[in-house]
């Protein structure tokens, strides 16, 4: 399948000239930039630093010894998504199942009990959620990441038929080269993956 994969992903590379899927990575690599910049200017506006951060308070941690003044030292507890609210609630509800004994009565409370509170902390964080959602629409932040995370898929496909080129010249093999080594030197670009996938190009274009 992987070979079927290789062998499409470069017909639909090969009739077009490596230069010209490198002039449109050059270009595409601009607009990239400018739209993260973009979003990285109204992400620090004043409006989104007001904004709440998606978190709410489900509980505390003692921490070991006190402070300077003799006071006991507490760690508060967030969590960021719904999944996580559950899973940090459940060692409470199995503990409360474990003090009730084979009290039945007192299992439903417990368990009536866990269920409200998981929802009212799934709720409360739907509501930052949305609140924060709503300053982000207002203030262009939304616009702005949707349209530089769309540059951004558009730049690695580009990266992606690149990579895939078979040069057919030592010229192209050598632009190829010169592209991987461009963007490997900082590790932020193409992954390990990728420069081995071009590697291999070069060396079948080479055999």
């Amino acid at each position: 399948m992987k070979t079927n994969d290789a062998a499409r992903a470069n017909a639909e590379t090969m009739p077009f000239e490596l230069q010209e899927l490198l002039s449109s990575h050059a270009s595409i690599i601009g607009e990239s930039e400018a739209n993260w910049t973009k979003v990285n200017e109204i992400e620090d506006c004043e409006a989104m630093a007001r904004a709440p951060i998606n978190r709410v308070l489900i509980g505390r941690t003692l921490l070991v010894g006190r402070d300077d003044d003799g006071n006991e030292r507490w760690r508060e507890n967030y969590a960021f998504s719904a999944e996580h609210i559950e899973e940090y609630c459940k060692p409470h509800l199995v503990a409360m199942l474990a003090m009730c004994g084979a009290n039945e009565d007192c299992e439903r409370k417990a368990t009536e009990s866990h269920a409200a509170f998981v929802r009212s902390k799934i709720a409360e964080l739907a509501a930052i959620e949305n609140q924060r959602k709503l300053i982000a629409d207002e203030c262009g932040y939304t616009a702005a990441y949707s349209t530089a995370l769309a540059s951004s898929k558009e730049l690695k496909a580009i990266e992606e038929k690149i990579v895939r080129f078979v040069p057919s010249s030592l010229s192209e093999a050598a632009k190829l080269a010169e592209f991987v080594a461009a963007n490997t030197d900082d590790g932020v670009m193409l992954d390990e993956d990728e420069v081995l996938e071009a590697l291999r190009s070069i060396a079948r274009a080479a055999a």
